[in-house]
Parts: C-alpha cells; sequence; structure tokens
C-alpha cells in the first residue's frame, strides 16, 4: 500500500470483470485479474485519501466561533438566484454547537417547519456591528476618496506635480514635514 499503482481501471472492469468492448488483445494479457484490479484501485483510492488530506490539513483554520456570536451565512447557489443576490445572509446567531465543526443557528427554515439550523462552520463567517467599526484611512486612501477640488476639504501640503513629475493633473504629498502628514485633512473654515 506504500506505492501508487499507476494503472488505471475502467468502472466496468472493476464491476463486471470484463471490457464493454472486444479489445484487440486478450483481456489476460492487458488487465490483471480482478481480484488485484480491485485490491490496487482499493489502495490507491486509501493513498489519495491521505494526500488530499495533507493538501487540506495545511489550510485548515479551526473555527473559533463561540455560543452566542453573530455570524453572516452563505448563501447556497441555485440556478434560480439572481446573479447579484447578496453572497451572505444574516446576520443570525449561534445557539449550540453540536460538534466541533457544526454549529445551530437561528435562521427559520419555514418548507421543515424548523426555527433552527444545522450548519458547518465553513459556511460561517463572523458579524461585526457597524458600532464598533473604525475606518483607519492613510494617505493613499484619502488620494482616491478626496482631491483639492473637493468642496469645504482642504488637503494639507500638496504639490503639484509639476514639481514632482512634470504633470499638471496629478497631485503628491510632500515629504519633507512629518507633522504636516500627519493631519491629511482638515475643513475650510
Amino acid at each position: 500500500m506504500d506505492e501508487i499503482v499507476r494503472f488505471s481501471y475502467t468502472p466496468t472492469y472493476l464491476l463486471y470483470g470484463k471490457l464493454p468492448y472486444d479489445p484487440p488483445l486478450k483481456e489476460s494479457e492487458f488487465y490483471p485479474p480482478i481480484d488485484t484490479a480491485r485490491t490496487n484501485a482499493y489502495n490507491n483510492t486509501l493513498k489519495f485519501h491521505q494526500i488530499n488530506k495533507i493538501r487540506y490539513d495545511q489550510h485548515y483554520q479551526p473555527s473559533t466561533f463561540k455560543v452566542g456570536d453573530k455570524v453572516w451565512l452563505q448563501t447556497f447557489y441555485h440556478p434560480d438566484n439572481r446573479k447579484l443576490m447578496p453572497p451572505m445572509s444574516g446576520p443570525f446567531t449561534i445557539l449550540k454547537q453540536i460538534s466541533p465543526v457544526n454549529y445551530e443557528i437561528d435562521k427559520p427554515q419555514s418548507n421543515l417547519g424548523k426555527t433552527t439550523m444545522v450548519i458547518h462552520s465553513s459556511k460561517l463567517r463572523p458579524y461585526y456591528s457597524k458600532e464598533g467599526f473604525e475606518l483607519k484611512l492613510t494617505k493613499r486612501l484619502y488620494r482616491r476618496l478626496i482631491t483639492p477640488k473637493s468642496p469645504g476639504i482642504e488637503l494639507e501640503n500638496p504639490v503639484r506635480g509639476s514639481e514632482s513629475n512634470g504633470s499638471k493633473d496629478r497631485h503628491s504629498w510632500s515629504k519633507s514635514s512629518p507633522e504636516k502628514q500627519e493631519t491629511l485633512i482638515r475643513p475650510l473654515a
């Protein structure tokens, strides 16, 4: 079982012991006996399962959800869904942890008459409320959001492009004074 046998068998041969067509050679010359072929196929399946498990475990992150946490639920693809449907629904509250990877959430299932749903942790994402959200703006983000021509806002220390790279339409930040770099914008009085 240590070595993978690099030979593929047709499903018909593994199930019935014969090929679905008449081969140019005799089956006994080209294919091993059916018991050997089934053993090789079973051993190959086990070996590839171990290889796939190693690959999966390299990127696996255990779920960190607790009872009472709010989560988003990944919406399942269905052909009747529209193209611009939101990818997540919720937020829902975790009511109970069924196993290390399965959680019961408070999503009603009207077609089954249930008020909860058991879902795998790979389909859940943490929910962050708007109250605790803070946007950390950087100079690069300010440059993209606000131009010097925005009404009511003046950029601190803009350097014309003609001074930096020859273009008159672009603005860049001066790297000379760190005090002015911390105060990026100020409202006009």
